[in-house]
């Protein structure tokens, strides 16, 4: 049988960060930086909005709200604009 709610299962991303006190997200296990912004949190909200598609636990259920979270910034703000600014400029 599936496990449909992902207990045990361990995920990571790597984006942007999360938003520090979203209250969506019961089982975040780790949240480290690796840019040389001085922050964990989440500028920009893609990242967030990534870990609410598996995990969320709240209103709009993620595909995995019992999942273990384990959160990697790194992606600096600058960094995701100047990406999409260059990805639209060359169309």
């Amino acid at each position: 049988m599936l496990n449909a709610v992902g207990t045990g299962v361990k995920v990571a991303v790597f984006d942007t960060g999360l938003a520090k006190t979203h209250p969506h997200f019961k089982k975040i296990k780790e949240r480290t930086n690796w840019t040389t912004e001085k922050t964990l949190d989440d500028g920009l909200g893609h990242g967030t909005f990534v870990a609410g598609v598996i995990a969320s636990s709240q209103e709009c259920l993620g595909f995995a709200p019992d999942a273990e979270l384990h959160v990697f910034r790194v992606f600096t703000n600058n960094q995701v604009i100047q990406e999409v600014c260059i990805h639209f400029l060359s169309l």
